[in-house]
């Protein structure tokens, strides 16, 4: 029996999404539980924490349905984010196709939002090894020295001016949660958050 992808059912996953505590929820695509691909509706409200993750033995193509997100894509070494790309149905850019083994991360800009995901092969649960902290157990009190906050709020204006310049990223997009990571954690989200206040 074909399965229908309209508004019910994108509406019912939304609603599934903001009454869970993880402000997202899937609805699988596979024929069977035996079928070996991956295949998923993913509704993705605002505030729902995906964590900086890969996928060492598939690809993964995302398509937004509805709605809008923010790709970011990660630098192993560097520990910072090296790229991020807005995607919606609208917009220039309305699916992406992510390499195996490329550290990425996803932020649902809107309520209502839902992609679909695509994958190779059977499911396999990520590993700890799959996940990249980023700014966490592994900042020290000299990496916070090495990013003194005195000057934040010029530092936060330069480099929304930068991004607004390269076309990277669209001001009004930027959050605290973007800044601290593409700092690569040096900077205490809450110091960010404050300051970008008084921008």
């Amino acid at each position: 029996m074909s399965i229908k992808i309209d508004t019910a059912l994108l509406d019912s996953l939304t609603e599934q999404a903001k009454a869970s505590p993880r402000l997202r929820m899937n609805h699988d695509l596979r024929n069977s539980a035996a079928d070996t691909s991956q295949r998923m509706l993913n509704a993705i409200e605002p505030g729902s924490d995906v964590p900086i993750h890969r996928h060492r033995k598939t690809s993964e193509t995302v398509v937004v349905l509805r709605g809008r997100v923010i790709e970011e894509f990660y630098d192993e070494l560097e520990c910072r984010c090296d790229a991020a790309y807005e995607v919606s149905p609208s917009g220039p850019i309305c699916a992406l196709n992510i390499p195996a083994g490329t550290w990425h991360t996803l932020r649902s800009l809107e309520s209502g939002t839902v992609i679909l995901e695509v994958k190779d092969g059977a499911y396999e649960p990520i590993q700890e090894c799959d996940i990249l902290r980023v700014g966490l157990a592994s900042e020290t009190p000299q990496s916070k020295t090495d990013a003194p906050t005195s000057d934040l709020p010029t530092r936060l204006r330069d480099f929304i001016e930068d991004e607004a310049r390269s076309g990277s990223m669209d001001p009004a997009l930027i959050t605290p949660e973007y800044i601290f990571r593409m700092w690569g954690g040096k900077v205490p989200m809450e110091e960010i958050r404050e300051a970008m206040k008084r921008l």
